[in-house]
């Protein structure tokens, strides 16, 4: 019944171990989706207020054609 407990335990650790890894997995693959967008955002908020050759809608058009 020990030898039981103890596998019971391993299989326990290994599957939970696994989802975790499969939640990370989903967070960095939301965050690496998202990270084109918030450029797009910051790239668009410098050239309101720097001097950029590309006025913000052309910083927009680089962006969307990029993407």
């Amino acid at each position: 019944m020990v030898r039981f407990w103890q596998k019971f335990s391993v299989l326990l650790e290994t599957y939970y171990a696994q989802m975790l890894e499969f939640r990370a997995e989903i967070l960095l693959w939301a965050l690496s989706g998202s990270f084109p967008i918030i450029l797009l955002g910051v790239w668009v908020k410098a050239a309101k207020s720097g001097d950029f050759s590309l006025s913000p809608p052309e910083f927009a058009r680089y962006f969307f054609a990029f993407f």
